[in-house]
């Protein structure tokens, strides 16, 4: 492998069962080295770049011994359990601060609205929801023809009219009709306990503040382990090069007395090969 001539093949003919199952987790914990630099990087540059384009220009010359002694005083694996932790934070949330913006959009085309949700009473039923304007006028029309029927339009865009619709518990069925033929959707609010929109956007708006502040104190967490980008560097070209030798180690087959590889060498490295292989059987 540290020559880079040999090209290793599957051997012919040779049960699953016979092959040698590396367990040295190289590529599980290169993935995760993976992740702990990808993290690392998008916490510290406002430009985000590629993982190739990370590494670009950037490689250090290190040692065996170096990277031994790296492997022993680096707690990598406690710190990727750490970033792992404060990413699901970090990304928690900034989902609920999208989620929050999402509803404030939803709520804020419903502002001006009476009520806030269908609602039935003894006599009256309320409707709330959305009317194509193609459909719109005929619908109001329909509304005032039946004398127990009101609608009031909150407001409109190009393709639908918001409405709040009124009318006698009798008209019920009535009603599923014309909601049918018109086209008519209902609206979900769930307001969390508050008693008006204005009153949940603003509670809406208190929480995305301090959800912003922790998402700037997770983010400072994450970037507290900066320091430590260029050890996982080292780590993540190590650990790729011993994924490479348990993929080719996975082709060999192994008894408790020897190894059998089979693949393809350029001819004029055969030479400097066989030099390598007489240093160590």
């Amino acid at each position: 492998h540290s020559t880079g001539a040999v090209e290793i093949e599957q051997i012919p003919d040779i049960a699953e069962k016979d092959l040698f199952k590396p367990e040295s987790k190289a590529e599980y914990w290169q993935t995760n080295v993976k992740f702990a630099l990808d993290l690392l990087e998008q916490h510290k540059d406002e430009v985000k770049k590629s993982f190739a384009q990370k590494f670009a220009g950037d490689k250090q010359e290190v040692t065996d011994e170096q990277i031994a002694q790296l492997e022993q005083s680096f707690d990598y694996k406690s710190v990727i359990a750490e970033l792992e932790n404060l990413d699901k934070e970090y990304n928690s949330v900034k989902n609920r601060i999208s989620q929050n913006r999402k509803e404030i959009r939803f709520l804020r085309e419903w502002q001006g609205l009476p009520i806030y949700g269908a609602h039935k009473g003894r006599f009256v039923v309320f409707y709330v929801g959305t009317i194509p304007v193609m459909h719109y006028d005929e619908f109001r029309q329909k509304c005032f023809d039946a004398k127990t029927i009101d609608c009031l339009k909150i407001n409109e865009t190009d393709k639908e009219v918001r409405v709040l619709i009124a009318s006698t518990t009798d008209d019920e069925e009535r009603m599923q009709v014309m909601f049918e033929a018109y086209d008519f959707k209902a609206a979900e609010f769930t307001l969390n306990g508050a008693k008006t929109i204005e009153e949940r956007l603003e509670k809406l708006d208190r929480s995305i503040e301090e959800d912003e502040k922790r998402l700037e104190a997770s983010s400072d967490k994450i970037k507290n382990h900066a320091p430590h980008i260029e050890k996982f560097k080292v780590l993540f070209d190590y650990l790729t090069w011993k994924k490479e030798q348990d993929e080719a180690m996975k082709q060999s087959l192994t008894t408790s007395e020897t190894v059998t590889l089979v693949g393809w060498i350029a001819e004029q490295h055969l030479k400097e090969l066989r030099v390598q292989l007489d240093k160590v059987t």
